[in-house]
């Protein structure tokens, strides 16, 4: 039996999708708040108080329009959000879908008002970078400066076309025939958008850097927080449970063994004269003896389904969903034998051999029987079987004289 970290990277993955998903619908929510707000004010204030010799009615309504196809797109995706999250399954890959097509509709709606306010003298131009920085957050940094160079593209066939005269500069206002000349003048152009352009990206690039620090820094919080873990859960020595976190996995073993009407077996064993091993040999060889038992028990029972961990200096605790009595003490029997079988160097030239004394309890379905009283009952026998002359196999009820011969 190996023993992992308790939080596996698909659990660390999917606590981050959950973070992730939970951090864009809030952010969706009120964003499309927001815009129902703006463009109610906005239709009101142009409905009842909108100034036909400034404002373009038609336009100006266009504009308005705009901003609640967002508010509408955004309502959608983030009702879709929430139905693919209920239903489970890919849900996180369709929401990254779902925002893209959120992020299209919004970077080209910005790039409507931009031309419809004038391209040279609004500050609604800010908005695209500004929405590339939520898009940093929200995918990337590479899907973000595409978005970016996508609408400023737009932006710029957008300025080419006003400048040869194919499209009206600044629609939304009216004014008199020449009032756009020092926009239209390329010099100009090329001034504002280049202040535009150098200042966009650098805020751009400063929130990718950002996003990356924060999550290499999330990512060694993480590490460090499954490693401590793993030493909060995990003998340092054997890599076995310990007896505070074998405990509650006992539980729910009792548990399912009620559910499934399946018996359950729990030993205990004690190696045999270990502190005169370490008396006679020192620490280091008794150190290789306790890690050699773990071993030993690692191969004779269930990888991931048995559990197996050290809970005490040199004592060990073993417990086996669906066995009963009888298959549980073979079980044991054979951890026994095959630990006969080893040895490990004394370190003076020779080697030692080692044994261990087993305990054997059952738990059958439905008697309520608590872990505490499992244990207490497992390691009786475990002592019977110290009594009895070690190296062997004891069972709990049994007599003295239902124990395995010494091999």
């Amino acid at each position: 039996m190996s023993i992992s970290a308790p939080f596996p990277p698909e659990h660390q993955n999917q606590e981050f999708l959950e973070n992730r998903y939970s951090l864009i619908n809030v952010g969706l929510k009120w964003t499309i708040v927001v815009l129902l707000f703006v463009t109610l004010n906005q239709f009101l204030a142009l409905y009842f108080g909108g100034d036909t010799s400034i404002v373009n009615m038609d336009v100006a309504m266009l504009s308005v329009a705009v901003n609640l196809f967002m508010a509408l797109t955004g309502t959608i995706v983030f009702l879709l959000n929430r139905q693919l999250h209920r239903r489970g399954g890919d849900w996180s890959r369709l929401m990254d879908l779902n925002m893209h097509v959120l992020g299209v509709v919004v970077m080209a709606s910005w790039v409507v008002h931009v031309y419809l306010a004038g391209t040279q003298n609004t500050l609604i131009v800010m908005m695209i970078p500004g929405t590339a920085m939520v898009l940093v957050w929200i995918f990337s940094g590479r899907w973000a400066w595409f978005y970016w160079m996508a609408s400023n593209v737009a932006l710029t066939a957008i300025c080419y076309l006003e400048v040869v005269g194919e499209l009206p500069y600044s629609p939304l206002l009216v004014r008199p025939e020449g009032g756009a000349e020092i926009y239209l003048d390329i010099r100009y152009r090329l001034l504002n958008g280049g202040f535009y352009a150098v200042g966009s990206a650098m805020l751009i690039f400063y929130v990718t850097r950002l996003k990356a620090a924060l999550e290499s820094s999330h990512a060694e919080t993480m590490r460090a927080k499954a490693e401590l873990a793993v030493l909060a859960t995990t003998d340092s020595l054997t890599g076995l449970l310990v007896r505070r976190s074998i405990l509650p996995k006992f539980e729910e073993q009792l548990v399912r063994a009620d559910r499934d009407g399946q018996p359950l077996c729990v030993v205990i064993l004690d190696i045999d004269n270990f502190k005169s091993v370490n008396d006679t040999y020192g620490h280091a060889v008794g150190d290789e003896v306790i890690k050699m038992v773990a071993e030993v028990l690692r191969h004779s029972f269930r990888e991931y389904y048995d559990l197996i961990a050290r809970i005490g200096g040199e004592e060990y605790l073993v417990v086996l969903p669906h066995n009963d009595l009888a298959s549980g003490r073979a079980l044991a029997e054979r951890a026994r034998l095959h630990l006969n079988q080893q040895s490990v160097p004394d370190g003076q030239g020779g080697t030692i051999g080692v044994t261990a004394s087993f305990g054997v309890a059952q738990y059958l379905p439905g008697r309520k029987t608590t872990t505490d009283a499992l244990i207490h009952d497992a390691d009786e026998a475990h002592y019977v079987a110290k009594r009895a002359g070690k190296d062997r196999v004891c069972v709990a009820g049994d007599d003295a004289n239902q124990q395995s011969a010494t091999g």
